[in-house]
């Protein structure tokens, strides 16, 4: 689990470590439009990119700490049957999370285009959309292993 956490948290690193990229990305673009009258070729391609790195590889580290969209009114009700709960959403996620995983690495495999203008190979980004989605996917099952361990409901 240790490794699970510390890889987590390193993809994590990486996504957040895009936006400080896109930030100034679009800073020096703005700046250069506006008062040189030159704007930075690809920024819209570039931003693209980064925010997928975003959003993908922060996708495990979130679900560690809890940190997903959940309805609390809910859970919060149900007292005996949160456990069954619990299971049973996380079965669900990993499902679809298995369906990220597969098609996506199809797609990735078969994919030979680029972008428009910078032609910037599209194949990694779908790759790391694997990559991300199962790190998402070990991370639910950590959850649910947490939560078989807590004992009967």
């Amino acid at each position: 689990m240790n490794i699970l956490r510390r890889t987590s948290t390193f993809l994590c690193f990486v996504g957040m470590s895009s936006i400080l990229g896109l930030m100034f990305l679009t800073t020096f673009d703005v700046i250069g439009r506006s008062f040189l009258g030159r704007p930075i070729p690809g920024t819209f391609e570039l931003s693209e990119y980064m925010l997928c790195l975003v959003l993908v590889l922060g996708l495990a580290y979130t679900e560690r700490e809890k940190g997903h969209i959940r309805v609390e009114v809910l859970r919060k009700r149900i007292k005996s049957g949160r456990r069954v709960l619990e299971l049973i959403t996380g079965l669900i996620g990993l499902c679809v999370v298995s369906v990220l995983v597969v098609y996506g690495w199809k797609e990735a495999v078969a994919e030979r285009g680029v972008s428009d203008m910078l032609r910037i190979p599209r194949y990694p980004f779908k790759f790391l959309l694997c990559l991300g989605s199962f790190m998402f996917g070990l991370e639910l099952i950590s959850g649910l292993l947490e939560v078989k361990r807590e004992g009967p409901p």
